[in-house]
């Protein structure tokens, strides 16, 4: 284009264009276009339309571009630059031909990356040692250096972003774990997570690391094979695969849980064997979050009696677990935890239960004998509600943000003249230092008094006869 613009920055010429108040155009220097004119399924061919403006990161340059989709109604997917989505089950995909010999990388969002940063970070990270937070202020401060060397100025004004690690370290790991299953298997395509969150990026990783691991294991244990070294010096043998040699490595030094019980069971090692738990602990813990919530849940009875426990049972089983994304409770440890636990319905409303599960599976007495049953008042909760009914007036009038402090002093002074520090003075620190560790996030999570209707599911949790539950 330049050499028609003799006398012209060809560049500045378009960017005045597209910045013009006159002008009515979605044209910018970079147009990042579906991978695929054609439909997958179908093969049909797609209108192309435009769907938004993004930055778009180079190697040395931040610049504005265009991303455009297409869209098959038929098959109810949407093709964007470098991946496709199947809007029934609101999943991402990229195939080899969306990652393959492709000048820029999209995966959502409002930014883009050049392959070739990609591939310069690829490059800095195995032979510079350099993390993702050093690239960060080495690439901004490059690029406010490359500005000032620019003769147009309106460029310059174009983009006045920076670099984020977390965003850009999220793509470059589904980058490189794309092509690093598609190096691995002949397949025709991998979800990506949906969205660029910590919470779908860490089940992302959670989902693959087993496969990920055997195609690892698998290929450079026979690579000598398949795929055979090739030494340096023609005469020598490159001594790929001629022995295990082992150490240890505890030079990258990082927090690791202080938990050393967590075992693993194996055919060689049936009766388990001690590996030590190696996530990263919660600030000022030596324990990680997975590892307390273990710990705390010791502590805790594995029986929940409830009116209508018969429902409650089949809601839980029919969702825990599940993969349909609008029909699913996750595995999580408080999801875990319940799903151990027993449902019984309570003696009160028992007999308006007629269901042949409620009889004997959810019947508290069916299963136990009376020793085991017998000291669990089962209407608690039914009698506890009895005594917040006379608060309406005193709490109805309150915000839910102070209800729900409210309701909490009124619960721990209420445990606390049951309990056993009933001749104590509820905040004394002697007493506190002997009491069992804080409880955070157990149970399934409930919104605290927001509703009277919500109080009773509270005054469950917290009471039962002669005994609270710590």
């Amino acid at each position: 284009m330049n050499e028609l613009f003799h006398n012209s920055n060809a560049d500045g010429l378009l960017v005045n264009y597209t910045s013009s108040p006159t002008s009515d155009t979605n044209a910018t220097l970079i147009c990042l276009k579906p991978f695929t004119k054609t439909c997958l399924n179908c093969h049909e061919e797609l209108n192309i339309i435009f769907n938004q403006y993004v930055d778009i990161f180079g190697l040395n340059s931040i610049i504005k571009g265009s991303v455009y989709i297409s869209l098959c109604k038929q098959c109810g997917q949407k093709f964007y630059p470098n991946f496709y989505e199947k809007i029934a089950i609101r999943k991402k995909f990229v195939t080899p031909a969306s990652i393959y010999d492709q000048n820029f990388i999209y995966f959502g969002g409002k930014k883009a990356y050049s392959t070739e940063l990609l591939i310069h970070f690829t490059s800095v990270f195995l032979r510079q040692y350099s993390g993702f937070e050093n690239f960060q202020h080495s690439y901004n401060l490059s690029i406010k250096k490359y500005f000032t060397l620019l003769s147009n100025r309106n460029i310059v004004n174009e983009v006045s972003v920076e670099i984020n690690r977390q965003y850009f370290s999220d793509i470059w790991f589904i980058y490189q774990l794309s092509l690093f299953t598609f190096f691995n298997n002949d397949i025709p395509e991998f979800e990506i997570p949906r969205s660029l969150d910590d919470s779908c990026l860490y089940d992302f990783f959670n989902m693959n690391y087993d496969q990920w691991y055997h195609d690892f294991v698998n290929h450079w244990a026979m690579h000598h094979i398949t795929h055979s070294c090739q030494s340096k010096h023609n005469n020598q043998s490159p001594g790929c695969m001629k022995a295990f040699i082992i150490d240890g490595m505890q030079k990258v030094a990082r927090p690791i849980c202080t938990n050393k019980n967590k075992h693993i069971i194996t055919d060689e090692f049936p009766d388990g064997i001690y590996i030590g738990c190696g996530n990263t602990p919660k600030a000022k813990s030596g324990l990680c979050e997975m590892c307390r919530q273990n710990y705390q849940q010791q502590h805790l009875p594995h029986t929940i009696i409830y009116d209508n426990a018969c429902s409650l049972f089949l809601y839980f089983w029919n969702r825990y677990g599940e993969s349909d994304i609008y029909r699913r409770i996750r595995r999580t440890p408080s999801s875990n935890f319940v799903s151990k636990c027993l449902f019984f319905i309570d003696r009160f409303h028992q007999p308006n239960h007629k269901r042949p599960m409620c009889q004997k599976e959810r019947n508290i007495d069916y299963g136990f004998d009376n020793d085991t049953t017998e000291n669990i008042n089962t209407e608690v909760a039914e009698q506890r509600n009895s005594v917040l009914k006379q608060y309406q007036n005193a709490l109805s009038s309150y915000s839910s943000k102070k209800a729900r402090i409210a309701y909490l002093l009124l619960f721990h002074l209420m445990n606390a003249e049951r309990n056993t520090c009933n001749d104590q003075f509820q905040y004394c620190r002697k007493y506190a230092k002997a009491t069992a560790p804080q409880l955070k996030g157990v149970l399934l999570k409930i919104e605290l008094f927001s509703s009277q209707n919500n109080i009773n599911n509270i005054s469950s949790q917290f009471f039962r006869q002669d005994k609270v539950i710590p």
